[in-house]
């Protein structure tokens, strides 16, 4: 069993703005995982215009006038933050059969009640903790196992860079032979 240290290094967003905004801790609390979640070590999370926008506060609706919010979820995000939507890591506990399996996470948090409604969406790392850390608490339905040989550095490329790209293409009609 992996022992569970109670602090962790963090990248923390302590509001909307530059560089400035994010804190380096190397004190912050390892999250402990509530019902239905498992406690993720992150290997790799990646970067992605989401998590600038965010940060900058481009949903924001002082930034947007189609904003309503800072946050994806219809209300402001609450700081600090943990922001960091790609997460590829190694479930450590309270995953059941996925305990030491490499995970990728699925960036968009749904209530599964009603999973298509967008209204109730939210995104890891603006309305819940992310993968800047070195721990991550995320519901045990947002992890599917990876059994392959990419890194993790490559793996976590792909949820909301690798889904952009597959929707551009698809866009512009490319096909076979493109």
């Amino acid at each position: 069993m992996t022992e569970i240290p109670k602090t962790m290094r963090a990248y923390v967003l302590t509001g909307h703005g530059g560089m400035e905004k994010l804190e380096w801790r190397e004190d912050w609390p390892v999250p402990v995982p509530g019902p239905d979640e498992a406690l993720v070590r992150v290997l790799a999370c990646g970067l992605n215009n989401t998590d600038v926008n965010t940060r900058i506060g481009w949903y924001s609706a002082e930034m947007s006038a189609d904003a309503k919010s800072g946050g994806w979820g219809g209300s402001a995000i609450k700081f600090p933050r943990i922001q960091g939507a790609d997460i590829c890591g190694e479930v450590i506990a309270g995953g059941g059969d996925l305990n030491g399996a490499r995970i990728l996470a699925d960036t968009w948090l749904r209530d599964w009640s009603d999973p298509h409604n967008r209204t109730k969406c939210g995104y890891l790392g603006s309305e819940r903790n992310g993968g800047f850390a070195e721990y991550c608490a995320i519901p045990v339905r947002q992890l599917h196992r990876m059994e392959t040989n990419l890194s993790a550095a490559e793996l976590s490329a792909f949820p909301t860079s690798g889904i952009t790209a597959l929707n551009m293409a698809r866009r512009a009609e490319v096909g076979a032979g493109d």
